[in-house]
């Protein structure tokens, strides 16, 4: 399938762009059911135990793995060149590869066997009317449409696009950006808002909250870095960029401004590359960069009758200088 997209289907809507319609030619992949012959698979993960799904490695030799207690499991992946995955073994995943942004997705999988990957094209017109690369793709919780940045981070620039594309055929929509994309991935909320972090003039970070339907926004939060929300959408976890408290609360109440928990500081980490929700919100792993900017370390966070405790922390494995946290579970 191919985003339909040239100047004369784009039509202004107050701050959205509605692209063309794509060509109906698949939806999502079926689950893969044929056995794995990978080389490297060691051990596959407990279903009592809980495991992180995680790419790690250096840039163009990613790799895709559980990491359980004493193994790397590893996935296949449809390229060596991943920058980012997200989803869920049970529902599906979509990774981001190379430069320009491809887009791979694979229906639900399960240990022992790996996930059937397949490209969604996207048209060349539509690539260069975009002017900058697909980056971060996030498919929402029910798997029917997926949020990605066309924006190039590195350049500072603030015209990039949230990029709403629908894998099964249906109209998708490009909304301008009114501040510059922070280079963090989006994420859902409920009733099919998007959330991406962004830098206003005064090089602040906040969320913008986006109604793809509308085009309505709603900046939210002050010096918000690494954010992350759970899989049913009920939970919302940031970084403060101020004073680095890691905090946690429910989505809703916490973004008209109810007090959010705060989870123990790891005195071995600081700055965190990322946060990762499971879908209940009780389970919430953090990335953590070194001095050099390397995301080179971990740690689980579970929240129960007396708050967040920490689980388990450690080093990511050998070699590794960029980590993407993909799902948490047994």
């Amino acid at each position: 399938m191919k985003i339909g997209l040239t100047r004369r289907s784009v039509v202004r809507a107050s701050a959205i762009l509605v692209v063309g319609a794509l060509a109906a030619c698949g939806s999502m992949p079926p689950p893969s059911s044929a056995p794995s012959s990978a080389p490297d698979r060691s051990a596959d993960p407990s279903p009592g135990r809980l495991d992180v799904l995680v790419l790690l490695g250096t840039p163009g030799h990613m790799r895709l793995a559980w990491l359980t207690d004493n193994a790397e499991v590893r996935i296949r992946l449809p390229d060596d060149d991943g920058r980012w995955v997200s989803g869920n073994p049970s529902r599906g995943l979509v990774m981001t590869v190379g430069p320009a942004g491809r887009i791979f997705v694979c229906g639900p999988f399960s240990a022992g066997h790996d996930p059937a990957w397949r490209e969604i094209p996207v048209a060349r017109d539509a690539r260069q009317w975009l002017g900058q690369p697909l980056a971060d793709a996030v498919v929402d919780p029910a798997g029917a449409m997926i949020a990605m940045v066309a924006a190039d981070a590195a350049a500072g620039s603030s015209d990039g696009h949230l990029v709403i594309l629908d894998p099964s055929g249906g109209p998708s929509r490009a909304l301008v950006l009114k501040d510059r994309w922070d280079g963090r991935a989006p994420a859902w909320l409920g009733s099919g808002r998007v959330a991406i972090s962004t830098r206003d003039r005064s090089d602040a970070t906040a969320l913008t909250i986006v109604d793809p339907r509308t085009g309505l926004t709603q900046r939210w939060g002050t010096a918000v870095a690494a954010f992350a929300v759970s899989g049913g959408a009920q939970t919302i976890a940031w970084q403060d960029g101020n004073d680095r408290r890691v905090l946690v609360g429910p989505l809703q109440p916490t973004l008209t401004d109810a007090p959010p928990d705060v989870v123990p500081p790891d005195p071995a980490a600081q700055l965190a590359a990322q946060l990762l929700l499971d879908a209940t919100g009780r389970l919430l792993a953090v990335a953590w960069l070194d001095d050099a900017g390397d995301t080179r370390a971990y740690a689980i966070y579970e929240r129960g009758a007396s708050g967040w405790a920490l689980l388990r922390g450690g080093r990511l494995p050998g070699g590794v200088s960029r980590a993407v946290l993909v799902s948490l579970g047994p």
